[in-house]
This record gives C-alpha cells, structure tokens and sequence, in this order.
C-alpha cells in the first residue's frame, strides 16, 4: 500500500487514496494486549468517532470496551477484536460516530429484548433516585430497556396511570415502589393477570406480587429504636421527651414506628418516657410540622422521623429553633448521602438507618432479579436487604465503600446459550 502517516483523519488526500485502491484499511488484527502504531491508528479513528478519549498505542480494556461500542452502534458482531470486517467500517465515511463518549463502555451481556418498567415514588426523594442510578448502570451493562417512571409529588394516582402504561407496552416486568399499596393494588393484579411479573416495595403480601423488595419495615425502625435507646441511657440519664414524625398515609412508616417504639420501650424505663406523635407528608411538611411540635414542646429531647427526606425537614427546623442541641438526638432511615453528611459533621442528626448495600447497588440487583424472572429463571424473593445503623462512629467506614455492579455469572450463562 501507499504510505500513509495514520492520523485518524479522513482527508480528501485519503478519499482519493481510496479511489484509487492504493490505501489498504486493514493491515492486521489487533486486540487486548497488542500495542504499537496499529493499535494507535484504531485508537485514533475510535477517537474521533467519540468512542474513545485517546490513542497511547497500548490495546487494553478501555479500548477492547469502545470498540465493542462501535461494533454495537454499526450491527457488528461485539467481540472487541479489531479485525478486517471491523476495520473496513471503522475506516468508512459512513462509519457511525458516538453521540457521546461512553467511558468505559460496559456491555456485559444483551439483554436488549428485555424491557422492565420501573416505577419509583418520587424522584424528589434522594433514595428513590439513588434507585435510578442503579437501574441506569444495569442498562448501561446489559442493553436492557429500563423504562423508568415516578409519582411526582408523591401522587398514588400518577403511580396507576404508570403501571397501566407498562401493561399496554407489554413489559417483560414491573418494579414498583408503592407509595399506596391500597390504591395500586388493582392495577398490580391486572399486570399479574396479563402475565407479567410484578415486584414490589414495600412488603405486603397482600398484593400476591411475584417477588418484593425484601426488608422489614419493623426492623428497620427497630434498628433505629436501639440506637436512640443507647443514646437516652447514656447521654439522658434515661429520661425522655421524644416526637415521633410519621405518616399515617403509608404502611412502612407505621412499621418503622411501631419498631422504633418497642426498641427503646423494651431497653429503657418506659416510665421516663414521654411520647408526641405528628403527621408529616414531606420535607416541607416536617419542617413545619416539627417547628410547631418545638414551639409547643421545647423540652424535646429526641426527634424520630420516618424517613430521611422528612427527617431534613426537621433537621432544619430544629436548626432555626436556637435550642440547644448538645444532648438532643435526632434519628431517620435511608441512610441518604445528604443526612450522611449531617452524621459525618457530628450535628444533632445522630443516627440514619441505612442498607448494608448502596440504594444504587439495590436497584442494579433488583432488576437483575426482575430479569431473571422474565427469562424463568431462579431468583430471589423476597429480594434480601440488611440495614445498619450508621452513626458518627462508623460513618467514615460506611461511606469509604465502594458500590460494586456485577452481573451474576449464572444470568451471562444463561442468555450466552439461549
């Protein structure tokens, strides 16, 4: 062939090289592990075409990962292999370029067939969109069509309307986290009778979902319950005023209350206790809620709340209220990255309730778990979760984990010999 100094180019001096049959393509494979000139010359073009971020002549995973990119966006075979039927595209004017970089490019196994509709309770909620982010990774690594939804501001109504979409579009399954299992309930039981496989959060049997998102609510407050009763009897001398800020609206948060209540009546002196009990629906409504409650009750020493997006709420408000919080102990679930922060900082926010597992690392596994039911195979159910109290002690440790997204052997094995 005619020299030709690669530069991943394509120059109107190359086109008319082309013409001419006197510029060769394909000079040899290439693949992870090679290096050198032919390796940098693919790197190049992989580069311009916005699949990769640079060319250093070295073929490794990065490189091995957009080429299999590429090979997807041109309907070729994903091997990650820069042979002559890949090269000959590669080099084409008619290649097709990359939207955006895709760094490191993550296909694992396709699942491309596959569709799940997700639907979660709101985005506004910090844990729910954590879910997402999950959900988007396990996309990203299989090519399944995750079609995600939300209630808005928290609308049961809106949830329905999801749900009946998915059933219309014939999804291989739902996840769905129920903001009102009562309200869903029929809905849910029409996807079921359509055949498609329904899991749920929270867990409520009563619905006969295929499979739920598997922590008990009770424990869960439990948790919290024992971690404020230590804090009542080492730093209150077992003597509390404590205002719980829950909803009546959704069956978990009674759950964690009822939990949160037996933990510390069942560790302290239930005669030194005294209890307030208000409603609150959102951030906004327990910051309103709470300043009220501490207006009318300043001796409050404890404030236990649902969630974390409620607990912020009452956070700020115990912040405005100018008491003093030295001894004063204010604890939620979720274990959220903004109350996190709180815990880290050593605030009166004490103590959040989070999952032994990223909330992240929950949505990847549990459409994974979805998908195996589609497919008809194994799965879990319910799908297990631990929690864990995360306080001042171990927040460093908590929070210097890495979330870790691997699709299970058995699930490639299985769609490899489909």
């Amino acid at each position: 062939p005619a020299p030709y100094e690669p530069d991943g180019e394509i120059t109107d001096s190359l086109l008319e090289l082309f013409k001419n049959d006197s510029f060769e393509v394909y000079r040899e494979t290439v693949r992870n592990g090679d290096e050198g000139r032919e390796v940098e010359r693919v790197q190049r073009r992989l580069h311009q075409l916005n699949y990769l971020y640079s060319a250093d002549g070295a073929f490794g995973t990065l490189t091995e990962n957009a080429l299999k990119y590429f090979q997807r966006k041109n309907n070729l075979d994903q091997t990650g292999v820069a042979d002559e039927e890949t090269q000959q595209v590669l080099f084409s004017p008619d290649a097709i370029e990359s939207e955006e970089y895709v760094f490191p490019y993550k296909l694992v196994v396709d699942l491309s067939d596959i569709s799940v509709g997700a639907c979660v309770m709101s985005l506004r909620h910090e844990f729910m969109a954590n879910l997402v982010v999950g959900y988007k990774e396990f996309m990203a690594q299989t090519n399944c069509n995750v079609i995600i939804t939300d209630g808005g501001n928290m609308e049961p109504e809106k949830q329905v309307t999801n749900v009946e979409n998915y059933i219309a579009q014939n999804v291989d399954g739902i996840l769905c986290q129920c903001i009102s299992v009562e309200t869903m309930k029929d809905t849910l039981k029409h996807a079921m009778d359509a055949g498609i496989p329904v899991g749920i959060y929270p867990y409520d049997t009563s619905v006969g979902a295929t499979t739920y998102f598997g922590y008990n609510e009770y424990d869960w407050g439990y948790s919290l319950g024992e971690n404020a009763a230590d804090w009542i009897n080492s730093k209150l001398d077992g003597s509390a005023k404590i205002l719980n800020v829950i909803t009546t609206l959704e069956e978990a948060a009674v759950q964690r209350s009822q939990g949160w209540q037996d933990a510390i009546k069942a560790l302290c002196d239930e005669s030194k206790l005294e209890w307030v009990t208000v409603e609150a629906t959102s951030s906004e409504d327990a910051m309103a809620t709470t300043e009220s409650a501490l207006q009318a009750n300043p001796d409050v020493d404890m404030v236990l709340v649902y969630n974390d997006e409620m607990g912020i709420g009452a956070y700020q408000a115990i912040v405005q209220s100018g008491l003093d919080t030295t001894n004063m102990y204010l604890g939620s679930c979720d274990g959220t990255d903004t109350v996190l922060d709180y815990v880290q900082e050593d605030t009166v926010y004490r103590c959040t309730v989070g999952n032994d597992r990223f909330v992240s690392e929950i949505g990847f596994y549990w459409v994974e778990n979805m998908v195996k039911i589609a497919l008809g195979m194994d799965y879990d159910d319910p799908f297990p979760i631990t929690t864990i109290a995360i306080t001042k002690d171990n927040v460093d440790d908590y929070r210097s984990r890495e979330p870790e997204y691997v699709i299970s052997q058995d699930l490639i094995d299985f769609v490899n010999n489909m």
